[in-house]
């Protein structure tokens, strides 16, 4: 039986914590479940989970059926300059602007300028 070694095993902690990072990020504010987490990512999330919130990552757990252990992951923000979320670098560049607002256009200039895009979540139907 072939063991991994240290190197290969840092690396797929390594990897299992950007995967988790980059699954709550992309839930938004929506947030993603434990069991989405588990779909998707393979041995102890929970101990990347305690990492991220070590580097920095503010990861709040929202409960949504207690009894039955169902709960969401939401990224409220980051203390990390360098990691910030799409909507903090949005929020960041529009308070640097003349008097924090911005017109149609100089958003649209903005979200160029930092590599940021809009999507919507779900279907909004009025």
């Amino acid at each position: 039986m072939n063991y991994p070694n240290g190197k290969e095993i840092k690396q797929r902690i390594d990897t299992n914590r950007e995967r988790l990072l980059s699954l709550i990020m992309s839930a938004g504010n929506e947030g993603v479940t434990n069991a989405q987490i588990d779909k998707q990512i393979k041995g102890k999330w929970s101990a990347r989970l305690s990492e991220l919130r070590q580097k920095g990552f503010d990861i709040i757990t929202i409960a949504d059926n207690e009894e039955k252990g169902m709960f969401r992951y939401v990224l409220r923000g980051t203390k990390d300059e360098d990691r910030l979320t799409p909507f903090e670098q949005l929020t960041k560049a529009i308070e640097q602007e003349p008097f924090g607002a911005v017109t149609a256009e100089e958003l649209k200039k903005v979200l160029k300028e930092n590599g940021l895009f809009i999507s919507s979540i779900g279907n909004y139907r009025n």
